[in-house]
């Protein structure tokens, strides 16, 4: 049974962002409700690239939120509430990106930047979450990837070069670590031609002496949300996708949810690899 202030289910989870490139109208969160691309072939006219939405065009697009607080987390820092104000169309066209638009809602209200990334984890409930914390990648105690998880090869240099990176680390009782592993085969050539055999996973202990459990369809680990239930979310961040996997009553991880803010240019890609990046 949820109870106040606990993490609410990951099915109200959003994304707040942070508008810094707005001139004159300044700094302010702004609430991605729908993303709709566009033809790139496709022949548009003119458009002021922000427009005010009445709701019920907002409606029509697409447009689910409430009128209710949203409370942006925080890592390290109680949820900040803001009010829901008008809806924005904003789009984007030509500058050979991709073209698109968005409905989103400007939030109203004073949030600190303090602990909180430019894409912040929100939740709209008319009671704060705040017994519900965000714990970012970058803040978790760092622990040593267990045995076995990376698969062990034959490397001896000058031939091979093995590599290794693991972010994460412990959260309460569980944890969590991302873990992306190299063997890079150097030649004379230029350094974009080389071979490389690449391991990439995140993985979740839900408590100790259990074994870890690699998630699905998840990239580039954000952090994780925990209430006094333990281990609720493990977030991940990529492509302009914020990925929540729900962490079930057994520990075990539970079908991803997703939330897009905006596509991806096509120069973006996801790169679980410690091998030189030359580019799409």
């Amino acid at each position: 049974m949820e109870q106040q202030g606990q993490c609410p289910p990951l099915e109200r989870a959003r994304v707040a962002t942070f508008d810094y490139d707005q001139g004159s109208k300044g700094r302010r969160w702004l609430l991605p409700e729908v993303v709709v691309d566009v033809d790139l072939y496709k022949e548009l006219p003119e458009q002021d690239p922000e427009q005010t939405l009445d709701e019920a065009g907002a409606r029509a697009r697409g447009a689910t939120s409430t009128n209710d607080p949203v409370w942006i987390l925080g890592d390290g820092v109680p949820p900040c509430r803001m009010t829901p104000g008008p809806f924005l169309l904003l789009r984007e066209v030509g500058g050979g990106g991709p073209r698109y638009e968005r409905v989103v809602r400007v939030l109203d209200g004073a949030c600190p930047k303090e602990g909180r990334s430019e894409r912040a984890v929100a939740f709209q409930e008319a009671n704060p979450p705040s017994r519900c914390h965000l714990h970012s990648q970058r803040r978790m105690e760092e622990l040593p990837p267990p045995d076995g998880i990376i698969p062990p090869k034959p490397c001896e240099p000058p031939g091979c070069e093995y590599k290794k990176l693991v972010r994460g680390g412990s959260v309460g009782r569980s944890t969590v670590l991302e873990i992306t592993a190299t063997w890079l085969h150097p030649t004379e050539e230029h350094e974009c031609s080389w071979a490389h055999d690449d391991f990439y996973g995140i993985f979740v202990q839900s408590t100790p002496g259990t074994r870890f459990v690699k998630l699905n369809d998840v990239w580039e680990l954000f952090g994780v949300l925990a209430d006094d239930r333990g281990l609720r979310a493990v977030i991940g961040d990529s492509m302009w996708i914020m990925s929540f996997v729900p962490i079930g009553p057994s520990g075990q991880p539970e079908k991803v949810l997703q939330v897009r803010t905006q596509p991806a240019h096509d120069e973006e890609q996801v790169w679980n690899s410690l091998a030189p990046y030359c580019g799409p």
